[in-house]
């Protein structure tokens, strides 16, 4: 294809050069003619801190390439036949200096790699998540005079395989190694660093046998003798569909061209994620008996996950193609003392749709790669795959590939398992060893790596590769992604990062600035500080704990945790810990009377059955934005609110999806009205930037409720806190916060509210979720951005042990509980009454004898109630009922009358921050006793 490409652009057409009558012919290996491959020739640069001896790394490799079986890497590539396009390997009898094994050049600087315009540039970590520019963009450091950089050049030329550049500096070197896909993957070149490192050490003896100069050793795997099994597939594509696939990603990938380039994670932000995600998968539910695991490698194809479904359409589907050696897993077929220079890689693969893999944490994707590698990469289903690839490409010269017209293909790879920087050992030519002050790396040990083809291929696809973690414990990834996707990803990593700790310390009060509530949460589960603050807690306040030594445990370093030991002044902040078990008693007998209340036999079926409203709203969310990719997360986020109420309510999918088939046969539309009102709840109630509404309302409330219990004799213990029409709860979790010996029970009504609620029960760690809530209006936004922005929550942990949610009708629900309540709140409330004196009956009825009615909120009747009062007309009807309302503190706002106890309270009420327009409510605002 690269030939006939060539022509159309007018290129002149390249000289062959002359069969050699005496070279030996030896064929190329099935998976090494892939047609696929030939697009990918392929720059592989090492840097070392020492200076390394040109001369004898070249003569070295050179000799490796001489050796009986690696001769064959010593040779030339030529086609076979003009008509199949296939080529075969042409071996000289002899290499001498016109007709070398290896295609060797080096250049030599006098002066330091800091001093050299474009190796000084070479990517390094500098803390903060960063991507720089991809391995081809340093290719002129790789490449020396006549080494190939395409396939093409291989057959234009008479140059051997393989190509080695080296640069040296004076205070280091770089080892460029070159050579096409076709001739090796990662596992035939980290066999070739074997052998070399045994021909520089002067142990030729050691080098591994190369078993596959002629015959294919991997044959038994594609060629069995015996019966095997159906491999392990989902549905792959053929011709017109795959036609139709092809064309739909050449035209996307035109309108916007993936971009090539290097990511660096630093090691506490990595730490953090991989700590993150291995939490979130460990508290999930056990596979096999056991409790799942998922590995470093499996968090990063995770987050290639993230980054590609984040531009995706709703309805698209990423088929990941994560490729698997199968050297180290077929072990009838290689062993691992030879040396197998070839394409040996297999795949294991599974699917991800994007609102699911945005929706949900990286753990739930990271654990779909561990359980497909578990499956898949087993020998039973290489052979089955590599016989069924083997087929396929003889056919049409290209494996099959899986998914459907409307799925995008992400390829992955993982580096990280040769372990460069460990395993490649080039000591045996260091001239000038670097100084010991400052140095990383081991002595002829690198520091650093990178690879990547020296053109971008003719059909491309994402691609997202794993190099690993560097000296320093800094993750390096490389890959191509949409240039958003790059951008996006670094703005989700820098929410793990950690920043300076340098606050003065003092014992009762901890200030830790600038550290989010993820990367907080990573420094205690990786356990740094734990040992040191018990200890520091058992000290007399008054004693100045930045002098006290905070011991580590021994554990810590045997565990392999990484410590830095730095000067640094910490304040510590004692916080309630958490209850162990959020579902108490008070809980499970709120849900059984739920549950009770939620048959269908409880009442006769219509639209205001308790089950037939929870129905409806699951609906509601389950049908949210069916739109583009703006809304594809809040999509998500609702899917993942219906998957988490289906199970809390012990609700069949079948019979949601029976009512929505039924509700809709009726014409009866989702109300998705009611599910966007429940997410800008969200905004208001667990988000930072709902705290402009909270903070003046909320603070009133808390500290009439001090003053209370104060004149209570400070006893909170006899507090039975009831809060009625609470939304999604926030109000009564900072009650609960500020008096924790007492029980706080919030009522809702909405369904909608409820099952949002019951999401933030299940997922209650600090930002562990996210939406974006202003996406569905342009009205009044300052920017595009603003419209679009991502808010994360909760905003805290939510202690779900704190607080119980009655859902139901707040006059009904509470019957055979008279007398039960020290205190009721209603907040922005008593306008929501179908008939308003049944509100008032139910909060007498409820407070126990001396017990308090506060209220707070506006007179804004929108359920059009039987009766509407106006304020003084409420005032007059509840003190008739026996209420006497007691004085307040001006904190709460100005006297409504001079002559009476109700406040009149401001009440920003506007979910957006940022917006360009404000409702505020005058609030009213009052504390009611009943006598």
């Amino acid at each position: 294809m690269g030939s006939s490409l060539s022509s159309i652009g007018g290129n002149p057409q390249r000289r062959i050069p002359r069969t050699v009558e005496t070279d030996e012919v030896v064929p190329v290996h099935p998976f090494d003619n892939l047609q696929a491959l030939r697009d990918l020739t392929l720059i592989w640069t090492y840097r070392f801190e020492d200076v390394l001896d040109a001369d004898l790394l070249g003569a070295s490799l050179a000799q490796l390439f001489q050796m009986k079986g690696w001769r064959r890497l010593g040779g030339r590539l030529r086609r076979r036949n003009k008509s199949d396009g296939k080529f075969e390997i042409h071996v000289p009898r002899e290499f001498t200096a016109a007709r070398p094994s290896l295609h060797f050049t080096k250049e030599a600087f006098n002066f330091p790699i800091a001093e050299h315009p474009e190796a000084s540039s070479l990517p390094e970590c500098n803390g903060v998540p960063q991507t720089f520019p991809s391995a081809r963009s340093y290719a002129s450091l790789a490449l020396g005079p006549g080494a190939p950089k395409r396939f093409e050049d291989y057959f234009s030329t008479d140059i051997p395989l393989f190509a080695l550049h080296v640069v040296t500096f004076t205070d280091g070197t770089l080892v460029s190694i070159n050579f096409n896909h076709t001739t090796s993957d990662l596992g035939g070149l980290e066999a070739v660093l074997k052998g070399w490192q045994c021909i520089l050490a002067g142990q030729p003896e050691k080098v591994p046998e190369f078993p596959g100069y002629r015959k294919d050793p991997m044959e038994p795997l594609y060629s069995p003798t015996g019966p095997i099994a159906a491999p392990i597939m989902t549905t792959r594509m053929s011709g017109l569909k795959l036609a139709a696939w092809a064309l739909r990603t050449v035209v996307e990938q035109w309108w916007a061209p993936l971009d090539s380039r290097m990511l660096c994670i630093p090691r506490s932000v990595a730490d953090a994620l991989v700590a993150e995600t291995k939490r979130e998968v460990s508290t999930g539910e056990l596979i096999n008996g056991e409790k799942p695991f998922v590995s470093e490698g499996d968090v990063m194809v995770a987050l290639f996950n993230r980054m590609m479904a984040r531009g995706q359409p709703v309805k698209r589907t990423i088929v990941n193609f994560m490729i698997v050696d199968a050297r180290g897993r077929a072990k009838s077929v290689f062993s691992k003392d030879k040396a197998y220079v070839q394409n040996s890689f297999c795949a294991a693969f599974f699917l991800a749709p994007p609102k699911v893999i945005v929706g949900k944490p990286l753990g739930h994707v990271a654990l779909q790669s561990r359980i497909s590698i578990a499956t898949q990469a087993t020998e039973a289903n290489i052979q089955a795959l590599m016989t069924d690839a083997h087929t396929e490409a003889a056919r049409n010269g290209h494996v099959a590939v899986l998914g459907n017209t409307s799925t995008t293909l992400m390829v992955t790879s993982n580096w990280s398992k040769a372990r460069f920087r460990e395993t490649m050992d080039l000591s045996a030519a260091v001239v000038k060893p670097a100084k010991t002050e400052g140095r990383k790396a081991k002595l002829g040990h690198p520091v650093y790596y990178h690879s990547q083809s020296l053109e971008p291929a003719i059909f491309a696809t994402t691609m997202g590769y794993i190099l690993g973690r560097d000296l320093d414990g800094n993750m390096w990834l490389s890959g191509d992604f949409p240039t958003e996707a790059w951008e996006d990803v670094v703005e989700y990593l820098n929410t793990y990062r950690i920043e300076s700790l340098t606050t003065c310390f003092n014992y009762n009060r901890i200030t830790v600035p600038a550290v989010t509530g993820r990367a907080l949460w990573a420094i205690v589960t990786s356990r740094l500080l734990v040992a040191g603050l018990k200890e520091a807690g058992t000290r007399q306040q008054s004693e100045d704990l930045a002098s006290v030594e905070l011991p580590i445990d021994s554990g810590l370093a045997a565990s392999g945790v990484p410590v830095e030991y730095h000067q640094v002044t910490v304040t510590v902040e004692h916080q309630k810990p958490l209850s162990k078990d959020p579902w108490t008693e008070r809980h499970q007998k709120e849900k059984d009377r739920l549950l009770e209340r939620l048959k269908r036999s409880n009442g006769s079926w219509s639209s205001n059955h308790v089950r037939h409203r929870l129905l409806d709203a699951l609906h509601g969310f389950a049908s949210f934005v069916k739109i583009d990719h703006l809304l594809a997360s809040n999509q998500a986020l609702c899917d993942s609110v219906v998957d988490e109420a289906l199970g809390f309510y012990k609700i069949r999918r079948t019979e949601l999806d029976k009512h929505i088939k039924d509700m809709e046969a009726k014409n009866s539309k989702a109300e998705k009205t009611s599910v966007s009102q429940a997410l800008k709840h969200v905004v208001r109630d667990w988000t930072e930037a709902g705290l402009h509404e909270r903070n003046t309302t909320f603070a009133c409330i808390i500290h009439t409720l001090e003053k209370l219990l104060a004149s209570d004799g400070g006893s909170e213990d006899a507090f039975n806190i009831l809060l009625p029409g609470a939304g999604l709860g926030r109000l009564g979790y900072d009650v609960a916060a500020a008096f924790p010996s007492s029980q706080v029970t919030v009522n809702e009504w909405s369904m909608y509210m409820n099952v949002m609620s019951r999401f933030i029960e299940k997922h209650a760690q600090k930002q562990s979720s996210s939406l974006h809530p202003f996406v569905d209006s342009w009205s009044h936004h300052l920017s595009a951005a603003n419209m679009q922005r991502q808010l994360f929550f909760p905003d805290t942990t939510v202690d779900t042990s704190a607080v119980v949610l009655v859902e139901g009708d707040f006059v009904t629900v509470f019957d055979g509980q008279a007398g039960t309540y020290d205190i009721i709140i209603t907040y922005f409330f008593i306008d929501t009454a179908r008939n308003l004196l049944s509100y008032f009956d139910t909060i007498k009825m409820l407070l126990k004898p001396g017990g308090h009615w506060i209220n707070l909120g506006p007179l804004l009747y929108g359920s059009a109630p039987f009766v509407q009062l106006a304020l003084d007309d409420i005032v007059t009807v509840v003190e008739a009922m026996g209420f006497a309302f007691l004085d307040t503190s001006e904190g709460c706002g100005g006297l409504t009358w001079p002559d009476r106890k109700l406040r009149t309270m401001e009440a920003v009420y506007s979910f957006d921050d940022q917006a360009l327009t404000r409702s505020a409510y005058k609030a009213q605002f009052w504390v009611a006793q009943k006598v």
